[in-house]
């Protein structure tokens, strides 16, 4: 029989660890979605009107205006975890761009605070390469355009490549950084993972790695400190809409999956919860031990 005092130890070592949860410390996210059944998903049917259960609040996937709903899908046919993933094809029958979008600003997820870091999986499993721009990620305001606009991210496969867009100097555009071919990470057909953090505050970029099957490259001190590609002399902050597109002269097969944000919380708030917990734990071990 536990002793109650052992009781008690082992309910604040549970608090302490609780409180690394809600104060966005990496062993939670406010956003995680594998699109799978659990999540709300339904396999080979349209994601168009799902309300993502993964992302808290209201987050329906809606289609711009003048893009074509046909697809993307839940697909089983390349998860990179899990049963399904989200999966965007732009064939020759299909008629004009695709794009999907999902408006993440009810999930929690501070814009005004804490440095935020946010994570996905990307297979491109096949592309046209005789155009450009074939898929696209912004994480922003609602239009679509790599070079204008305010996002807090912007992500580009094109011709074989990625690029990553920051501001530019003087602040009048948006400007790509090659982060190198997709198949120096992984070949065709198998994923890459994006891992990265920003901070909302300064509108700088902190970190960003790839990480495929082949190989994996940090791009830390690359970007660190680059402002986010928001247009610097733009007024207003960027919005909270997760848009992904095809063009209407790309061919493409993509799948994507697990993504996941989360605020990272301060260093002191951090380092005070796991001192906490490492206190309980030592405390319950020496207990353990006497008995």
């Amino acid at each position: 029989m536990q002793s109650s005092h052992a009781s008690s130890t082992r309910r604040a070592l549970a608090s302490a660890f609780a409180g690394l949860t809600l104060c966005g410390a990496p062993l939670s996210a406010q956003i995680i979605t594998g699109f799978e059944t659990s999540d709300g998903y339904t396999a080979g049917a349209s994601v168009i009107g799902v309300n993502d259960l993964g992302i808290p609040g209201s987050a329906v996937w809606t289609t711009p205006a003048g893009f074509s709903a046909t697809t993307p899908i839940a697909s089983s046919a390349n998860p990179q975890s899990g049963s399904l993933a989200w999966r965007l094809e732009r064939n020759e029958s299909t008629s004009g761009a695709v794009a999907s979008r999902i408006n993440i600003a009810d999930a929690g997820v501070d814009f005004a605070g804490t440095p935020i870091s946010l994570s996905f999986g990307i297979s491109i499993n096949s592309f046209s390469p005789d155009t450009t721009n074939q898929f696209q990620i912004y994480l922003g305001d609602a239009d679509i355009n790599p070079t204008a606009g305010r996002y807090w991210t912007t992500i580009i496969f094109s011709n074989g490549s990625f690029f990553l867009y920051k501001a530019s100097v003087d602040g009048t555009a948006n400007v790509p950084v090659n982060l190198g071919a997709y198949t120096t990470y992984s070949p065709l057909g198998s994923y890459i993972t994006f891992d990265m953090v920003f901070d909302p505050v300064a509108k700088t970029y902190t970190s960003l790695s790839l990480t495929g099957s082949v190989s994996s490259a940090s791009f830390a001190a690359t970007i660190a400190d680059e402002r986010l590609p928001w247009r610097p002399n733009l007024a207003g902050q960027p919005g909270q809409f997760l848009t992904l597109v095809a063009g209407g002269n790309d061919l493409i097969q993509v799948d994507f999956d697990n993504l996941s944000m989360s605020n990272i919380p301060e260093p002191a708030q951090a380092s005070l919860l796991l001192g906490a917990a490492a206190t309980g734990l030592a405390a319950l071990r020496r207990r353990r031990r006497a008995a």
